[in-house]
């Protein structure tokens, strides 16, 4: 999959700023009906979230899956081992970062995103997630890596396309 451009994350971001409460369950469908196994994904993690939390994961994966499918073919549908295995590959690569580095956040982040074929999308995301004041963090402390991790194996799961010929 090509990479998701900046200005396709904008349009959705626009998009989405201007739907409407009563819209979202019907936006939700149709991803479930696209990407059953992502949203199971993405609502299996909201589960143990506060329920601010939980909306906003369940947006940010809806946000995901609409720039990836925005311009060009949808992405293929994601499998239960799939996502398992991107899972698992986004643990194993935390833990190592854990581990092997003591960089501060920026830091982490800055090695994610070098070399990312979705770079723009994670951006984003990370963007999104550290960049609320603090005063006003929907995302209680504790919970950011959780959002980091499942959103990124979103990510991942979607261009996963790309990602086979890297591997």
């Amino acid at each position: 999959m090509k990479s998701v451009s900046e200005e396709v994350i904008q349009n959705v971001l626009k998009r989405m700023e201007d739907i409407e409460e009563r819209d979202a369950p019907g936006l939700i469908t149709l991803m479930g009906e696209e990407q059953p196994i992502v949203l199971a994904y993405l609502m299996a993690y909201a589960k143990d979230l506060t329920e601010d939390e939980q909306g906003l994961l369940v947006l940010f994966g809806l946000n995901i899956w609409q720039m990836m499918s925005e311009d060009g073919p949808h992405p293929a549908k994601v499998s239960e081992e799939v996502i398992e295995e991107m899972e698992d590959k986004n643990v194993q690569m935390v833990e190592y970062q854990a581990e092997e580095f003591e960089f501060v956040q920026d830091d982490i982040a800055e090695r994610l995103i070098t070399g990312y074929n979705q770079r723009n999308i994670l951006m984003y995301m990370l963007e999104s997630i550290m960049d609320e004041p603090e005063d006003e963090r929907v995302i209680q402390g504790d919970n950011i890596g959780i959002f980091m991790l499942c959103l990124k194996t979103v990510i991942d799961c979607l261009d996963r396309d790309h990602l086979s010929l890297v591997d």
